[in-house]
């Protein structure tokens, strides 16, 4: 048996894909060989039954390649393909790909991300603020998230809290944070361009607290997969308290998480006026288990090995 992963440099993508991989393999007590999707296939042995894996529309592409150029393939595609879906051997998609859909025959779906579960002991002293940026789907008010990270560094002020950036936030956002808390004692700032994955994975693993703005996806999942607690960040204020996003899936899992208390929310309550803005701060529900999405997966896909 040969399983290979496809990695199109996507880091979310390829955080899926190994979550499952290494799950997998660890259950087949097998090993599995990542390939860039711009290498030539490895030489395949006909006797051998050969996976590949792989997520990402890219990849999607080229699975299709490989299944047609060699016809015994075992093709995965991890997300909700956007084409020929029945022609993969099995796909692995969130549910919120479908709430609007009907789930295909070969599919099996799961909550959110596929993410390393983690039970570790988290650190009661450690928070962490992670920022991703606005699209088209979530609105970023520079204004309200600032005044927002501003209430979190008051009322922990004698935690060590870290504040991390990503590709996406805005260098304006950015700036305004090294302003104000770049000399501050208990703050460190993460900067995407001078922390590595696995420093930033770290602390998100020993954080006791983690604030992550509602773009985020794959990263609140990753957090709820984790020991600790998991918050979001409201970013901006439209008419309604947690309108985050326009009408789509992701308004619908986020506003899900926080009515069933898996996430707490942090929001600026604007209802006495922006000049009398209030901050609340909404706890999750206590004794949480982490996401244990791949764990369940694999469970179920074990049978196609």
């Amino acid at each position: 048996m040969n399983i290979f992963l496809i990695n199109d440099g996507v880091q979310g993508h390829l955080n899926q894909s190994t979550a499952l991989c290494e799950q997998l393999c660890k259950e087949l007590s097998q090993k599995y060989e990542l390939i860039s999707i711009h290498d030539d296939l490895p030489s395949l042995n006909s006797e051998d039954k050969n996976y590949f894996i792989g997520a990402g529309n890219k990849v999607h592409k080229k699975l299709l390649e490989i299944k047609k150029r060699y016809s015994d393939a075992f093709v995965i595609a991890i997300l909700r393909p956007s084409f020929f879906m029945s022609k993969f051997d099995l796909i692995l998609a969130p549910n919120h790909d479908f709430i609007f859909k009907k789930v295909p025959k070969n599919c099996i779906t799961y909550e959110g991300a596929l993410c390393k579960t983690s039970l570790k002991e988290t650190d009661n002293d450690i928070h962490l603020i992670a920022l991703g940026g606005a699209n088209k789907n979530v609105f970023f008010s520079k204004e309200i998230l600032l005044k927002n990270i501003e209430y979190l560094s008051l009322i922990f002020q004698k935690k060590h809290l870290y504040i991390a950036n990503s590709r996406r936030t805005s260098m304006e956002i950015w700036n305004a944070i090294k302003s104000q808390y770049e000399n501050v004692q208990n703050i460190n700032l993460l900067d995407i361009n001078s922390t590595n994955t696995n420093e930033f994975n770290k602390i998100m693993r020993n954080a006791s607290k983690r604030f992550i703005t509602p773009d985020s996806f794959n990263l609140i999942f990753e957090s709820l997969s984790t020991s600790g607690k998991t918050y979001i960040l409201q970013t901006a204020i439209n008419k309604k308290m947690r309108s985050f996003f326009l009408l789509n899936k992701h308004k619908v899992v986020v506003d899900k998480l926080i009515e069933e208390k898996k996430a707490g929310f942090v929001y600026a309550d604007i209802s006495l006026g922006i000049k009398n803005m209030l901050h609340k701060l909404i706890e999750p529900v206590m004794g949480h288990e982490p996401f244990a999405e791949v764990e369940k997966v694999v469970y179920q896909i074990k049978r196609f090995f």
